[in-house]
């Protein structure tokens, strides 16, 4: 969904990391939330849906197929006055607090999309419909290298998986 991390990642040592490991614990807590992004512009994030742009506290919702200018518009459609009473208006599960918490932690880690679902959660730094996607997929259940999607699939640690799809 979202732009990618030009350096090359070394997920293992990403895994290992304090601030990985600290957004981890922020994530797993989550409930109801599905998707937790920042974009390239790094004042806009996008949860479940909902662009935000923290700066010009102004709000819209993800376009269907659309590249950044497309998130960016949405962003700054409409104003908010707080971002607990946005994302309560949206049913969003979270905080103000707990959400920037995550934010910060994405950040630090070098995340740009956190996708949340029952089988796992991924944390992904290259997100690209062009160029292809790649991160660290988390999920308590034993996946088979060969029943994925993903061009490059590896365990990496119990419970923790590297992939990629290239495009």
């Amino acid at each position: 969904m979202f732009g990618s991390n030009e350096k090359a990642v070394d997920s293992s040592v990403l895994l290992k990391s304090s601030e990985f490991r600290s957004l981890h614990q922020s994530v797993v807590s989550l409930d109801n939330i599905e998707n937790i992004a920042v974009l390239p512009d790094k004042n806009y994030i996008v949860i479940n849906g909902t662009v935000i742009n923290l700066a010009k506290q102004t709000f819209g919702y993800s376009p269907e197929l659309g590249f950044y200018n497309s998130y960016y518009e949405e962003g700054d459609r409409t104003p908010y006055t707080s971002l607990d009473s946005l994302l309560n208006a949206h049913s969003i599960k979270i905080d103000s607090v707990k959400a920037m918490a995550v934010i910060k932690g994405m950040k630090d880690a070098g995340i740009s999309d956190v996708g949340i679902r029952k089988e796992g959660i991924s944390y992904r730094w290259k997100v690209s419909a062009m160029y292809g996607e790649e991160g660290i997929l988390y999920s308590s259940r034993k996946i088979p290298k060969d029943s994925t999607r993903f061009d490059l699939f590896e365990n990496i640690e119990e419970d923790f998986y590297h992939f990629a799809v290239y495009n």
